[in-house]
């Protein structure tokens, strides 16, 4: 399993310059069965496919899924070593 942390905060994973997103917004969990899973902690609101996502609500994650966070959007796939 790898989990990715993703905000502001120097000591996230990935640190996005953007005032809208929050010091720790989101984590995006990679499953030893290669399933993904985003789970938004922040303030702010997290999108799935222009779809907000409740606060610690798990959702499950697919390759072509496009994640906005703040005024960013996001290219999770990126962050894992393993090809979808």
């Amino acid at each position: 399993m790898k989990v990715v942390t993703i905000g502001r905060h120097p000591n996230d994973d990935v640190v996005i310059n953007d005032p809208c997103v929050t010091r720790c917004q989101l984590t995006i969990t990679q499953y030893d069965d290669d399933n993904f899973s985003i789970i938004n902690h922040g303030e702010n609101f997290t999108f799935v496919n222009g779809q907000s996502i409740g606060r610690s609500c798990e959702t499950k994650l697919y390759p072509n899924d496009i994640v906005k966070i703040g005024n960013t959007i996001l290219p999770w796939q990126i962050y894992f070593e393993k090809r979808l």
